[in-house]
């Protein structure tokens, strides 16, 4: 289906900016399928090389989708692999940063948190970094993901009570598969 809604749209359409977003995010939705993912990041990539690069919204959410999908991959990869992905993240953060717009912060604090994790760091340090994103996110009105980063805390921190009081709020925001939701909006995972 995206790939009709690409042809239907042209070559050089804004709407592939979109599309190429909820590509993303559906990706990270579903279960991480590491060729799917990786191709979602190259459409990321390719974007953030196109004209609506000079936009610094654009820059700032699109950064937040290459986030999420090259932290999926790091934690869905091993080796050399894992390696690059953590690469990209790093590459993510210092965009995301130098954007200096809170959304951004706080999705290049996720991705700190999830470097962390990945390295064998405390669960409970990872888990309050991604309660420091989810203030941010709060701050600028997006309960859902301040609502996802705290269900991904709150797991992290095996709290059964946070978990489902997060859990509550996103289901009130008519979410129905929160899991799916939180894997969308925090690919955070433990490492064994």
């Amino acid at each position: 289906m995206l790939e009709r809604v690409r042809r239907l749209a042209g070559p050089s359409h804004s709407a592939h900016m979109n599309i190429s977003w909820v590509e993303a995010f559906w990706r990270c939705y579903e279960a991480p399928d590491e060729v799917a993912l990786s191709e979602a990041y190259r459409r990321l990539q390719y974007l953030r090389r196109s004209e609506q690069r000079f936009v610094a919204f654009f820059r700032a959410w699109n950064g937040g989708y290459e986030a999420r999908v090259a932290t999926a991959l790091a934690f869905h990869t091993q080796g050399a692999a894992r390696q690059r992905w953590r690469r990209e993240m790093r590459k993510v953060h210092g965009r995301l940063l130098r954007a200096k717009w809170a959304p951004a912060t706080a999705q290049a604090l996720q991705l700190e948190a999830a470097q962390l994790l990945l390295e064998g760091q405390s669960e409970d340090r990872c888990a309050a970094l991604v309660e420091r994103a989810a203030a941010f996110d709060e701050g600028c009105g997006s309960t859902l993901f301040a609502a996802t980063k705290r269900y991904a805390a709150a797991r992290l921190r095996r709290d059964a009570r946070g978990a489902e009081d997060a859990a509550r709020v996103i289901r009130g925001l008519g979410v129905s598969d929160v899991e799916s939701m939180v894997r969308a909006h925090v690919p955070l995972h433990r490492v064994s």
